[in-house]
C-alpha cells in the first residue's frame, strides 16, 4: 500500500477567513446558517452541521501553479474546528460524495489520463493505483457536481 496524507487548508489561513468579512480576492465571505445541513469544511475535512455557521469564500489553491492553478468556491466551519492531519485516511469529505481524482506532475501540468471520476464510497483501489505512477506528484480531489476543490492528496 502506498502511504499518503491528505492535505486540509492551513489553520493560520482558515483563521485569518474567520476574522475577515472578505476573501483573498475581495469577494463578501457568506455565512450559511441552516438547520438540518451539512457542508464540507476544507480545514477539519468533514461533513460540518450548518447550524452554527458554515464559510463560503473564494480560495486560491497552492498547486498547481500552472494554468491549471484555479480558483474554486470552498466551504469552512465558521468556529474553530480541528485542522485534518491523519495519515492514510481518506476523510468523510471524499468519502461522502460522487469525486474527481486530479493528477499532476511535479511541474503543474494536468496528467489527462490519469484523472478519475470515482465514487467516494470505494475510491481507494484508484487512489493506490495513481499513487504506483511515478510521474504523478500529487492529486487534486474535487467534488464532481460543483468542481470544487475538497483537499490534496500527497506521497508519504
Amino acid at each position: 500500500m502506498h502511504q499518503f496524507r491528505c492535505i486540509a487548508l492551513d489553520t493560520g489561513f482558515a483563521e485569518k477567513m474567520r476574522k475577515s468579512p472578505t476573501d483573498e480576492f475581495g469577494y463578501p465571505i457568506t455565512k450559511r446558517v441552516e438547520s438540518s445541513k451539512t457542508y464540507p469544511c476544507r480545514h477539519c475535512l468533514k461533513e460540518a452541521p450548518a447550524d452554527d455557521g458554515m464559510l463560503l469564500l473564494s480560495y486560491q489553491v497552492p498547486r498547481p501553479k500552472s494554468v491549471y492553478g484555479h480558483p474554486t468556491a470552498i466551504f469552512m466551519c465558521g468556529t474553530q474546528c480541528r485542522r485534518f492531519t491523519a495519515e492514510n485516511t481518506l476523510p468523510d469529505i471524499v468519502r461522502n460524495r460522487l469525486i474527481v481524482f486530479r493528477s499532476f506532475a511535479q511541474d503543474g501540468m494536468m496528467i489527462y489520463d490519469a484523472n478519475e471520476l470515482v465514487d467516494g464510497k470505494a475510491c481507494e483501489g484508484t487512489l493506490q493505483m495513481l499513487l504506483a505512477r511515478e510521474d504523478i506528484a500529487y492529486i487534486n480531489v474535487h467534488t464532481a457536481k460543483a468542481g470544487c476543490m475538497l483537499c490534496r492528496i500527497e506521497r508519504m
